[in-house]
């Protein structure tokens, strides 16, 4: 879990990542929130509203979902993709 949330700083620049609203239920736990940043390489913007979806179970991360605006990621992602590629080895 720590390397999944650790990548996207390889290649992106968060001016704003806001966790707004936490709910548990049980050994689930629901975050929803706000990001903005751009690429490092490309400089393009980009920003969505996402939700994270958390199972907990003897202390761990087992299961874990995101769901996004994609659209938004990919046309960031997309503008120019070689060179963002080229920053995740």
């Amino acid at each position: 879990m720590e390397d999944y949330f650790a990548a996207p700083g390889k290649v992106e620049d968060a001016r704003k990542f806001d966790a707004r609203e936490f709910l548990a239920d049980g050994d689930t736990v629901i975050v929803q929130g706000y990001y903005s940043g751009h690429l490092k390489v490309s400089r393009h913007q980009y920003q969505t509203e996402w939700v994270h979806i958390f199972a907990l179970a003897d202390g761990k991360i087992p299961k874990f979902r995101q769901y996004c605006d994609a659209a938004a990621v990919v046309e960031a992602y997309a503008v120019n993709s070689v060179a963002v590629a080229s920053t995740m080895h």
